[in-house]
Order: C-alpha cells, then structure tokens, then sequence
C-alpha cells in the first residue's frame, strides 16, 4: 500500500468560537513521505508539473516496482513545485518526533505493481508507461541522507513552526463519555436512519434498528484523545464497509474538552459522515487554530483485474 502525495485531508478547529471546517488538503503546507528502497522520499504533486528528461532507472524492485526518472528544473509548472528544490525540509514521525534534512533532487517516480508476475520481463521504461498510464507517477523529492527514518510528513523548514502531537487512545473514562455523547450527535443518527430506512427489503423496521444500535458498524468505535497547545480533543471514528454492495457508512467526531471549575465537559467542534481518523494534530502558534491531519492511502496501480465480490 502506497500513501498517496495527498494528501492529507484535514480539519481545522479554531478557537471556541469559530465554526471548525473541512479545509482542502492542498491548504496544508505538509506532503507524505513515503520508502523506496528504504529511503525516505517526499512526495511533492503529481506528475503533470514536471517534464521527464532521459531514461528511466529501477530504484526499487520489490512489489510495488518503482521506477525514476529524472526532471529538468527549469521546466517546473508551479511554484509550488520550486519551492521545494534544494530546500531544507522538517520531517515528521508517527509519534511528533522532528527530523530536519535538505532536498538533494527532484524526480518523477512511477509505482506498479505486478500482480500476476515479478515484473521482470518489462524493461524500466516499459513499467514508467504501465505507471504514467494509470496515474501512478509523482513528482518527489530526493532528500540528502536517509537519517529521517520513520518519518511520514514533511514541511519546508521555511513554514512556521508548529506543535505536533499524535492521539493516543482515549482513557476508560473519556471513553465512555464518547460514547454517552454520540446519539446526539445529528451526522450518528443520519447515518442509522439511512440504515434503517433503506432497507426494507431486507429487514423490517424493528430489526434494522436493532441491527442498527448493536451491528451495523465492522467494529467498536475508535475513541481517541490529543492534547495539542493548551486545548484537548476527544474524537470518535466509526465505518462499516460499504464493499460488493453492501450498504456503508463512516463517520468522524471531533469534542473539545472543556475545563470548568471542578468539572469538565465535552463541546461538540466537528462531526461528519466521513471516514478520517487524525494522525497528527498541529498547534498553530498564536492563533488558537489546531488543525488535524489525516494520511490518506491508496494501492499503486497494478495488473489486477477482478472484483473479488
């Protein structure tokens, strides 16, 4: 499974009396990183900013094969793309720990994997056509040494800094309050009442809400908590696959917890019928917004052809 350069969805929640949102991943100044051979790569956008220059090289050839080419720097389409050239960059790990290195060199790399067969009866240019043609080529950034191990995010050392912190499970407590709070939660109870009410020709009504309060999510909710800056946040993520026809659902829930004198309460910041489960929240300093960042991940395009369903 190969992370996608995209990007990252995330959520920004600004101070209490702001409406939290949605923002678009291209508003986030971090790119994922991602492993070839076991080095640590950025990847930077897709491959329709930059123009490959010479032949293509294998730099990777266990499954997904990963092939470069090189790029020609005065032929970059964005600014985007410059910024990153010969730059010193901070790496991010799983856990917050920074990583601070230089990009060495951008490239375009192509992912496939071979499915049916090893790939190694295609030449490196024939695999860059297989990738180039089902959109798993990507402009990257080669770093100077591979010593940001772990890594996953990436940022100019230009941009701000900000405080990183990573969720960790919710305490027992904590978790229970979640879980008390969720039935008033308008995104929860849309997504049961889809449930219940378009499938009538497979259940009745009584035994889709039955289903629906006790079986209809794959697995127990995910409750998770992160103390970012000065402020605390709960949050539930939930999914049931919607695969081979099957009816689906997501949804992520975002509380603020609240400290009052002697008691502390949840403030609901963000719900949607959506599938993101934070893997970073970064602070901004002084502003008050925290922002939560999501890895999104994909397969490298492949040889399959099947539904498996």
């Amino acid at each position: 499974m190969l992370p996608s350069f995209a990007l990252l969805s995330l959520i920004v929640i600004a101070p209490a009396s702001s409406t939290p949102v949605w923002a678009p991943a291209e508003n986030s100044p971090r790119k994922q990183v991602v492993y070839v051979d076991g080095a640590p790569s950025i990847l930077i956008d897709g491959s329709e900013v930059a123009a490959a220059v010479g032949p293509a090289r294998t730099v990777d050839e266990t499954s997904p094969m990963v092939v470069r080419r090189a790029v020609d720097p005065a032929f970059l389409q964005t600014d985007a793309a410059k910024a990153w050239l010969h730059q010193g960059v901070v790496l991010y790990a799983a856990d917050g720990s920074r990583c601070e290195t230089k990009v060495a060199a951008l490239a375009l790399y192509g992912w496939f994997n071979f499915v049916d067969g090893d790939g190694e009866e295609f030449s490196p240019m024939e695999v860059w056509e297989r990738s180039k043609g089902n959109g798993g080529v990507y402009l990257t950034a080669e770093l100077a040494d591979d010593a940001c191990q772990g890594a996953v995010v990436a940022q100019l050392a230009a941009e701000p800094a900000r405080i990183a912190a990573t969720p960790r499970v919710a305490s027992e407590s904590w978790r229970d309050v979640a879980l008390a709070a969720l039935p008033q939660v308008d995104a929860f109870q849309r997504i049961q009442n889809q449930f219940i009410y378009t499938n009538p020709q497979t259940y009745d009504e009584g035994e889709a809400r039955r289903l629906a309060a006790t079986t209809l999510w794959d697995d127990a909710p995910l409750v998770q908590q992160v103390e970012v800056g000065d402020r605390t946040f709960l949050m539930l993520s939930m999914a049931r696959d919607g695969s081979c026809g099957d009816f689906g659902g997501a949804l992520f829930v975002a509380w603020e917890i609240v400290q009052q004198p002697g008691v502390a309460h949840v403030r609901l910041r963000y719900a949607q019928a959506d599938e993101r489960t934070p893997t970073f929240a970064f602070a901004d300093h002084g502003t008050g917004t925290v922002r939560f960042e999501a890895l999104s991940e994909f397969y490298a395009p492949s040889d399959y052809d099947g539904c498996g369903c």
